[in-house]
């Protein structure tokens, strides 16, 4: 791996990433929902609807989590992991869970 130099220095990011992740959650969909959503196509939009979405910035320590509704992108919570995908700007899609009884 190419070993780039870290624009955020270690222990500063190590501190964000105990920090709520909401925040930054609730700025990045505000913008997606700015920029992006207004030039997605309708098939885009049908393949993210519903499906927790991950963005990492790993020199920050910044791991956002969102869902596209049908009023645009909002924060999601941690409920369920998303799959992850091995690409530096990584998004995510769900696992299919199994729905046991509760009895």
């Amino acid at each position: 791996m190419l070993d780039t130099p870290r624009l955020i220095p270690a222990p500063l990011a190590k501190l964000i990433g105990h920090l709520p992740q909401w925040p930054h959650s609730a700025a990045l969909s505000a913008a997606l929902n700015v920029f992006v959503l207004p030039k997605m196509d309708a098939e885009t939009r049908r393949r993210l609807a519903n499906r927790p979405l991950a963005f990492q910035v790993q020199d920050a320590g910044i791991d956002c989590r969102l869902c596209l509704a049908s009023i645009g992108f909002l924060p999601a919570a941690r409920r369920r992991p998303p799959a992850r995908s091995a690409a530096p700007f990584r998004t995510a899609a769900p696992r299919p869970r199994s729905r046991r009884s509760a009895w």
